[in-house]
């Protein structure tokens, strides 16, 4: 059983965003009428084991790089993707394993600390401004596992 946390806001004017536009469409309300929304954030079920603290010196994080699947996994970092599944997309991850931080870390992450999105996308780490959701525990981003070890 997970823990629940809620996230709120506002719903963006239909003239901010096409995707508020359909939405606000669909729900009937008008295009800047005040829809506010609240998702769930999922944190770590109690049953699960608590992660490994990070650290906050860079080293630190940059050798989280040299680590495979199990050493990622057994710090608490969540499995995002099986490069080896038939479904999985050519080239997705760059073929690798996306490891996903723990929500506990996000505090500690460096800034400027390159992480890669589960869309894909590498990005450098900001705190304050990149995404802090949690879903079964993890951040939307990590690393990928170090292959051949």
């Amino acid at each position: 059983m997970n823990t629940k946390k809620s996230n709120e806001g506002f719903l963006a004017t239909s003239d901010e965003s096409e995707l508020a536009a359909k939405i606000r469409e669909a729900i009937g309300a008008t295009s800047d009428e005040e829809v506010r929304f609240r998702t769930p954030q999922f944190e770590r079920g109690p049953m699960d084991p608590e992660p490994a603290k990070a650290q906050r010196y860079r080293q630190w994080w940059e050798d989280l790089r040299t680590l495979d699947l199990i050493g990622l996994k057994e710090l608490g970092c969540g499995q995002w993707n099986d490069p080896t599944d038939d479904d999985a997309n050519p080239g997705e991850f760059d073929g690798g394993t996306l490891m996903l931080f723990p929500g506990e870390w996000y505090s500690m992450i460096p800034p400027g600390f390159e992480i890669i999105t589960i869309s894909d996308k590498r990005e450098s780490f900001s705190p304050g401004e990149t995404d802090d959701d949690i879903r079964f525990g993890c951040l939307s981003y990590g690393i990928l596992a170090a292959k051949g070890q």
